[in-house]
């Protein structure tokens, strides 16, 4: 990786291929560059390169994908700070690359029509007659990545044992990982075990999808044709394909489900730390970059905060200069 001595640990192995693909793409914008010595106008320049169209000679990425890369960049530098590769981060200095500041093309939601007609289909396939099959598998996929905010790698690692009735709750602790063969890592993204609390209504459509799959075992995935582990990509396949069914939009995929999920709370008041805390972000500041524009009411809040502290009492028009 040319001079680039940035080794990531992660503590599961689809974020480690997630920052070995920042990290190819920093190192071919960036040919030659070397932590200790890196600029802002670097950087910046190197962020032109991957947003430039290859027609002009650039990497035509898109600008949630180097936004990505720019977070993965301020991450890996406070790291090489800390392990004494260099001095200072000069990201401090560098301009986020998205064109619009906390409405990132990668948070982008279903409106609530759309996410109803998403969700009538998905209730109605799972609730329909017929035996279990690979369509009732996709949509119980697509319903609980809509009613819970998981993504794709822990819709596809639950187990039986992970769903508990009597709350009604789902146990996030673990993802199905693609690279080296298909199999399931008892870890989250975050490294840390969650709870997401569904409802009685949403834990029924569950429970009659598992009586419909026979009797397979605790340690049985909940998302299954046949008992087997289900690809994550599989379940983005089965999301793009309902979506061209139902008129929905093509943008989306199986990760637009965790954002339509949370744009939908916020939307609705929900505090953004239980919102948080439901995604499985690390701290809040991730969330709030993710989903801050779509919090109601921030800016006329704001406006009634200040009127009530320093204007109270005072009538339109009346107050004194």
């Amino acid at each position: 990786m040319h001079a680039w001595a940035i080794s990531y640990c992660t503590s599961t192995a689809n974020t480690a291929r997630s920052y070995r693909t920042h990290l190819r793409r920093v190192c071919a914008a960036l040919p030659g560059a070397t932590v200790d010595a890196l600029t802002p106008r670097q950087v910046t320049a190197a962020y032109r390169r991957m947003l430039a169209p290859r027609s002009a000679g650039g990497m035509g990425l898109a600008p949630s994908t180097v936004a990505g890369t720019h977070w993965f960049l301020c991450s890996a530098l406070r790291w090489a700070v800390r392990q004494g590769l260099c001095e200072s981060t000069p990201m401090a200095d560098v301009e986020h690359p998205s064109a619009r500041p906390g409405a990132s093309e990668s948070a982008r939601a279903l409106s609530e029509p759309e996410a109803a007609r998403l969700g009538a289909w998905a209730e109605g396939a799972l609730l329909g007659g017929g035996p279990w099959s690979r369509r009732k598998r996709d949509a119980l996929a697509v319903y609980l990545g809509l009613v819970t905010g998981m993504r794709a790698s822990e819709v596809a690692g639950l187990r039986r044992r992970d769903r508990r009735a009597s709350v009604p709750d789902l146990l996030v602790c673990g993802t199905v990982v693609e690279a080296g063969g298909l199999h399931r890592q008892d870890a989250t993204k975050g490294g840390d075990d969650r709870r997401v609390t569904i409802t009685a209504a949403d834990d029924a459509v569950v429970a009659r999808a598992l009586e419909e799959q026979g009797e397979l075992g605790p340690d049985a995935p909940i998302v299954t044709e046949s008992g087997a582990l289900t690809a994550p990509s599989a379940l983005n396949d089965a999301l793009k394909a309902a979506c061209a069914a139902l008129g929905l939009p093509g943008w989306a995929h199986f990760h637009t489900l965790r954002h339509t999920h949370a744009t939908a709370l916020l939307a609705a008041g929900v505090n953004i730390r239980v919102v948080q805390e439901r995604l499985g972000h690390a701290d809040v500041a991730t969330t709030l970059r993710l989903y801050g524009h779509v919090l109601p009411g921030r800016d006329a809040a704001a406006a009634e905060a200040f009127r009530e502290t320093i204007g109270r009492g005072a009538a339109p028009g009346r107050g004194t200069v």
